[in-house]
């Protein structure tokens, strides 16, 4: 109940698209990533607000970043300004990494060639134009993030969450088949996506809609 009484003092836009979920209906925010001075900003010690990062750093969108474990540290390899501030992990879960270069955002299952930033993340939903089929144990339901990639090096940060309890969302295991309803919906073509940290720690920005975290976020990716 307080989860809920908080979330429903977030900022949002109008209600988005809902899509059904068998007896769930989700909301879902989306952010079409262009050219732009895309930068990953490390929030492990910190622990700053998203609302903070946003305002010290000019982001003009932003969504958070991947894992972090009970003691703070990133759950897995994180890169920023090219330097290596945590180590790779291997993982079947944490299988996906987003990197960014030149302001241009990478999805693979590699870091990618030498990129300025980089989060390891998961797990994969979108590997080369194919839906993963995911099969998650004690699986249960939370807001999501994700960023996609699609045809015609178009990229995407989006966010599926229910718009009665804004910190609620579909399952994991769901969340593949909610992106490629939205994908037919809008005309994509996937080739990668993967889940971001979702819950209570993660915090969703862009000039529609405000979701704010809970708990602080690990990594912000701002685009400034």
């Amino acid at each position: 109940m307080i989860i809920a009484f908080l979330a429903s003092l977030f900022n949002t836009s109008p209600p988005s698209p809902l899509l059904n979920s068998g007896e769930r209906r989700y909301s879902v925010a989306t952010y079409e990533v262009t050219s732009a001075n895309l930068v990953l900003i490390p929030n492990y010690l910190e622990k700053k607000s998203s609302k903070k990062l946003i305002e010290e750093n000019g982001c003009t969108a932003g969504i958070n970043g991947g894992f972090y474990g009970e003691d703070g540290k990133p759950q897995g390899l994180v890169v920023v300004n090219f330097k290596q501030v945590a180590n790779k992990k291997t993982s079947q879960l944490f299988n996906g990494f987003v990197w960014a270069k030149n302001g241009k955002l990478g999805i693979d299952r590699d870091a990618g060639d030498n990129p300025e930033y980089t989060v390891q993340t998961g797990p994969l939903l979108f590997e080369s134009g194919r839906q993963i089929n995911l099969q998650i144990k004690n699986d249960r339901s939370a807001r999501r993030m994700v960023s996609a990639k699609v045809a015609n090096d178009r990229t995407f940060f989006l966010s599926f969450y229910d718009p009665n309890s804004k910190l609620d969302g579909p399952k994991l295991a769901d969340l593949p088949g909610e992106l490629a309803q939205v994908a037919k919906e809008k005309g994509w073509e996937v080739e990668w996506a993967t889940n971001l940290d979702g819950g209570s720690a993660s915090s969703f920005y862009s000039p529609d809609i405000t979701l704010s975290e809970l708990l602080p976020v690990g990594s912000w990716w701002c685009v400034k």
